[in-house]
C-alpha cells in the first residue's frame, strides 16, 4: 500500500486468498461429511463383527449360563478377548447383575444395564459410546435367552481410538495435500497475475508518469494480444494523438503567446493612452472649476452636457444633476441665449450679449454672456461663458461720475475765477463810495462845498434813505460771496492737497458754508431749514491732515444725513444736526450725527463697501462713506465708524491721530 491505498497487486492477492479460504472452508465441510460417512461405516462393521461373535457363542453360552457353568462361561468370554479391538466382555444375569467379566486392562467394568434397558433389549441388541480409560469405545450389549425366558444379557466393550486414528491420519493427509495444492495455485495464479496484468499496468503507469513530466514520446510495449494488450495499443494510439495535439497545442501557444505579448503591448499602449486621456480630462475639468466665470457646455438641442463650480455655485445643482437636461430648466438666466447658440453652431461665431441685467438679494447685478461655438472635428454643441460685470460697470459709472465731477470742478473753478473780478470791482466800488462819504478826507469835504451843500447834510440824506445801511449790506454780501469762492477754490484746488496743521473747527465751519450753498441740499432737500448745533472743543489743537479731504468726508456725511432725513423722516421732531470736536486718548474726534431713520445691524456692516447704497437708481453711486473710509483710515491712518439704532439717528464717528503723518498728497480722483 501507497499513502494507505491499497495497490492492485494487493487486491488481487486479497480477492484469491478470500476464494481459496472459501474454497477451503467448503472443502473442511465436505471433509468433515465425509468422515462421519466414514465413522458410522465403521461403527456398522464393528456391531456386525460384534454381532457375528455374540450370534455364533450364543446358544453355547445360553446352555452354559442356564446350567450354572460360570468356568465355561468365563473360557468362552475369554476367547473373545482375542478379537482385535475387544477391550472387555461381561455377563449379567436376569437383575443386571455381573457374573462373569473379562478385560485386556484394570479399568471399570461395564455399567449394569437398568431394569428398563434390559426390558428393552427384548432380543435385540444395544450399542453406545462410553468413554473408557480415557479413550472412546463402543459397548454392544445383546440379551440371553433360552427357551422365550431371558437369563441375562452380554455386554462387549470395543475400542474405537484405532479407527478414530486411522480417520485422523486420513483427514491430515487430505488436509495437508489440499493446503499444499492451494499454496501452490496461489503462488502460480499470483505470478501469472502479475506478468499478465499487473507488470503491463506498472508499466503504463511509468510511461504516464513520464508522459505527465512532458516526455509525450514514449509508448508502452505490447506482448500480448488479450485486453491488456489492446489496452497497451489503445494507449499507444491516443499517446500518439496526444502528442500531435500537443506539438500543434504547442504551436498554437507560441502563436498565442506572441497575439497575447502584442495584445499586452497594446492594451498597454491603449491604457497609456486613456490615463493620459484621464489626465487630459481631469486637467481640464479642474481648469473648467478653476475659471472665474460661469461655464456651461451645451449641445445643440439645449441640453446641457457639463458646467463647473461656479454654475454650480450659481443654480444649486452639481454638474451630475444638471448633465442632460434643458438649460432653460436648470438655468432659466441664461435660457434667452438659446437663439444666439443656435447661431454660434451655424456660422461658427461667438456671439456676446453685454451688461445684462438681473436682481439679485434686492440688488440690481449686471452679467456679459458671451458664446462660443465648439468647431472640433466630429463635436457640435457650444459653451456659454457668464462673467458678473457689476463692479466693472460701477467702475464705469464711478468714471463717468468722476469725470463729470472733475469736469464740474473745472467749471465751478473757473466760474470762480470769473466770478472774482466782477465781484472785486463791486467790493471796491462799494468801499469807495463809502470813503467819499467819509468827513475826515477833505478832498470830500471840498467836493460838497463846490456844488453847494454841507457833507454832513449828504450823510444825513443818506442816513435818512438807508443808502448807508445799503452800502454796509452791500460789503457784507459780497466779502461771504467773496469767501464762498475762495472756499470752492480751495476745494477743488490740487495744489492744495497736502498735509499740514489745520483747525477743526474752522474745517467744520467752511465744509457747513459749503453744504449751504451746495445747490441739490438747498433746493431739493432745504438744508437751511436743518437744525445745526455746533459743540466744537475750545482746546483743540490743530490737526495734521489733508484739509480738502476732511471736508470731502464730512459733505458726504452730511450729504447722506440731509438725504435720510428727507427721504425717510425724523418724525415729530426737526430735522437736526450736531457736529462735535474733542479730544480722546490722543485723538482728535469729530462726530456728526442726526436724528433720522437710523440703520440696522446688517445695514451697518455694509455702509462702508463700494457701490452699496440704499437710495434709488440715479441717486447715489454707493461710493461716497467708501471713498470716506478710505480717507480717514489708509490716507490719515484713523477710524471711521457709525453708531446707530432703527429709529433711532446715527452718529458718524472720525479718529484723527493727533501725530503728523506724512502721506504727501492725497488722492484728488478720490473725490465724489
Amino acid at each position: 500500500m501507497a499513502n494507505g491505498q491499497w495497490t492492485l497487486k494487493h487486491k488481487l492477492n486479497v480477492a484469491i486468498i478470500a476464494t481459496f479460504l472459501l474454497i477451503a472452508a467448503v472443502a473442511v465441510v465436505v471433509l468433515s461429511d465425509l468422515q462421519r460417512t466414514r465413522m458410522t461405516k465403521a461403527i456398522d462393521d464393528i456391531r456386525l463383527l460384534l454381532e457375528t461373535i455374540v450370534q455364533r457363542d450364543l446358544e453355547p453360552l445360553s446352555n452354559e449360563l442356564f446350567e450354572g457353568r460360570i468356568r465355561a462361561l468365563e473360557l468362552r468370554i475369554h476367547r473373545m478377548l482375542d478379537v482385535r479391538g475387544v477391550l472387555e466382555v461381561e455377563v449379567h444375569d436376569a437383575q443386571g447383575s455381573p457374573l462373569v467379566s473379562t478385560t485386556t486392562a484394570n479399568l471399570d467394568q461395564i455399567a449394569p444395564l437398568s431394569p428398563d434397558e434390559m426390558h428393552g433389549l427384548e432380543g435385540k441388541a444395544v450399542i453406545s459410546n462410553e468413554t473408557w480409560g480415557g479413550q472412546s469405545t463402543l459397548v454392544f450389549a445383546r440379551e440371553i435367552r433360552i427357551i422365550g425366558t431371558q437369563l441375562g444379557f452380554i455386554s462387549i466393550r470395543y475400542a474405537l481410538g484405532p479407527v478414530e486414528l486411522a480417520e485422523l491420519r486420513t483427514r491430515q493427509v487430505f488436509i495437508g495435500l489440499f493446503l499444499a495444492i492451494l499454496l501452490t495455485m496461489l503462488v502460480v495464479l499470483n505470478a501469472s497475475l502479475s506478468r499478465m496484468i499487473i507488470d503491463p499496468i506498472r508499466a503504463l503507469r511509468d510511461v504516464l508518469n513520464e508522459m505527465r513530466s512532458g516526455n509525450l514520446d514514449l509508448r508502452v510495449k505490447t506482448k500480448s494480444s488479450d485486453e491488456v494488450g489492446e489496452l497497451g495499443k489503445a494507449f499507444n494510439e491516443m499517446s500518439a494523438e496526444l502528442s500531435a495535439t500537443y506539438r500543434e497545442v504547442d504551436a498554437k501557444n507560441g502563436e498565442l503567446r506572441e497575439r497575447n505579448a502584442a495584445l499586452r503591448n497594446e492594451i498597454t499602449e491603449r491604457r497609456r493612452a486613456e490615463e493620459e486621456a484621464l489626465r487630459l480630462q481631469r486637467l481640464l475639468a479642474d481648469v473648467f472649476d478653476s475659471m472665474p466665470s460661469i461655464l456651461v457646455s451645451v449641445n445643440p438641442d439645449g441640453t446641457v452636457s457639463q458646467w463647473n463650480l461656479r454654475a454650480q455655485a450659481s443654480t444649486g445643482l452639481n454638474s451630475h444633476d444638471a448633465q442632460g437636461r434643458h438649460l432653460t430648466e436648470v438655468f432659466p438666466r441664461l435660457g434667452r441665449e438659446m437663439d444666439n447658440v443656435a447661431r454660434a453652431i451655424r456660422e461658427k461665431t461667438p456671439f456676446v450679449t453685454q451688461r445684462l441685467s438681473h436682481q439679485k438679494d434686492g440688488e440690481t447685478r449686471f452679467e456679459d454672456v458671451t458664446v462660443y461655438p465648439l468647431m472640433a472635428e466630429g463635436v457640435s454643441g457650444a459653451v456659454i461663458r457668464m462673467d458678473d460685470v457689476t463692479e466693472r460697470v460701477r467702475i464705469e459709472e464711478m468714471m463717468i461720475q468722476t469725470e463729470k465731477m472733475l469736469s464740474v470742478g473745472g467749471l465751478a473753478a473757473g466760474m470762480a475765477h470769473e466770478i472774482n473780478n466782477p465781484l472785486g470791482v463791486i467790493l471796491q466800488g462799494v468801499q469807495n463810495i463809502e470813503r467819499r462819504l467819509l468827513p475826515d478826507i477833505p478832498a470830500n469835504v471840498v467836493a460838497a462845498q463846490e456844488v453847494g451843500c454841507s457833507l454832513d447834510k449828504v450823510r444825513e440824506y443818506l442816513d435818512k434813505r438807508k443808502i448807508l445801511r445799503m452800502l454796509s449790506g452791500m460789503r457784507d454780501a459780497g466779502k461771504r460771496a467773496a469767501r464762498i469762492v475762495s472756499n470752492m477754490l480751495d476745494f477743488s484746488r490740487k495744489s492744495e492737497s497736502r498735509m499740514g496743521p489745520h483747525d477743526l473747527a474752522t474745517i467744520v465751519d467752511d465744509t457747513l458754508e459749503l453744504a449751504a450753498n451746495d445747490y441739490d441740499l438747498k433746493k431739493k432737500y432745504d438744508f437751511r431749514k436743518i437744525i445745526i448745533e455746533r459743540e466744537m472743543a475750545q482746546d483743540m489743537p490743530s490737526v495734521v491732515c489733508i484739509r480738502t479731504e476732511i471736508e470731502q468726508v464730512l459733505l458726504n456725511i452730511l450729504r447722506n444725513a440731509t438725504q435720510a432725513m428727507a427721504m425717510h423722516g425724523t418724525g415729530e421732531a426737526e430735522p437736526h444736526l450736531v457736529l462735535r470736536t474733542y479730544l480722546e486718548n490722543g485723538h482728535a474726534v469729530i462726530e456728526v450725527q442726526d436724528n433720522g431713520p437710523g440703520m440696522d445691524a446688517a445695514l451697518q456692516k455694509r455702509i462702508f463697501e463700494p457701490f452699496y447704497t440704499t437710495k434709488p437708481p440715479g441717486v447715489g453711486t454707493g461710493l461716497g462713506l467708501s471713498v470716506s473710509y478710505f480717507i480717514i483710515t489708509q490716507n490719515h491712518g484713523g477710524e471711521f465708524h457709525v453708531r446707530s439704532e432703527p429709529g433711532q439717528g446715527a452718529t458718524f464717528i472720525i479718529r484723527l491721530p493727533l501725530g503728523a503723518r506724512q502721506t504727501g498728497e492725497g488722492d484728488p480722483s478720490l473725490r465724489v
